[in-house]
């Protein structure tokens, strides 16, 4: 996974750090698709 949030990688990216970031929904054994669409919506907010 990763340690950034969409904050932190975003001032990250403001001081001079990784300017793209792409967010990354994994999907493990026995998590339904939806719960994972849900708990990466959630992180994002």
């Amino acid at each position: 996974m990763t340690a950034d949030d969409f904050y932190s990688g975003s001032v990250s990216a403001a001081f001079g750090g990784n300017t793209s970031f792409i967010p990354f929904a994994a999907q493990h054994r026995g998590q339904s698709l939806r719960e994972v669409v849900d708990t990466a919506r959630d992180r994002a907010r």
